[in-house]
């Protein structure tokens, strides 16, 4: 004998039946689907909205302070635990003479930022020679492709990304010092 059911109730049932069904034989498929569906539709989040177009307060003094404190970090948690340390200078395109594309780069961002383009290499250039004077002073080996590797879209395709020629490169100086104090195994 037949009982009468609402059409909704009828649906209900089939669409439990259906989930029920997915989960059981195609559980990852149906996981991943209800994974890029969430996905897809969460907003995006910036987290430098805040910070987008406001004048940057730069303290370099501090700056370059702080940084050398966490490579001095770095290189004596090394030492500590028998290791030894290797500092690494960044290689840039960032010159006294830019190209037309790094310029325009710093200084779209720069002038967002009120910093010029000087100020941005003489901050940037801080950087590198700081890892050289930590490296000094602690007597670690500094593999300097900030100078080893030249400021040219041949090896750089943006201000500091190496492309392929530049990783290759990059890759023969940093194996040729480390030659030097890896033990053959």
């Amino acid at each position: 004998k037949r009982t009468a059911r609402s059409p909704l109730e009828t649906l209900k049932k089939r669409q439990l039946v259906g989930k029920l069904l997915k989960e059981i034989f195609i559980p990852n498929l149906n996981y991943a689907y209800r994974n890029l569906k969430k996905t897809l539709s969460a907003k995006e989040e910036d987290e430098f909205a805040g910070a987008r177009g406001k004048k940057l307060i730069i303290d370099q003094a501090k700056m370059g302070h702080d940084f050398a404190a966490d490579l001095q970090t770095i290189v004596c948690t090394c030492k500590a635990w028998g290791i030894v340390p290797v500092l690494m200078t960044q290689a840039n395109r960032i010159t006294a003479n830019p190209d037309p594309v790094v310029a325009a780069y710093i200084g779209r961002d720069g002038r967002e930022r009120g910093l010029s383009y000087p100020q941005f290499k003489e901050l940037y250039d801080a950087f590198n020679d700081t890892i050289r004077e930590v490296g000094r002073k602690n007597q670690v080996m500094v593999i300097d492709l900030a100078r080893e590797v030249p400021a040219d879209k041949k090896y750089l395709y943006d201000l500091v990304h190496f492309n392929d020629a530049g990783s290759q490169l990059a890759a023969r100086i940093i194996a040729a010092r480390l030659k030097g104090i890896i033990a053959p195994q």
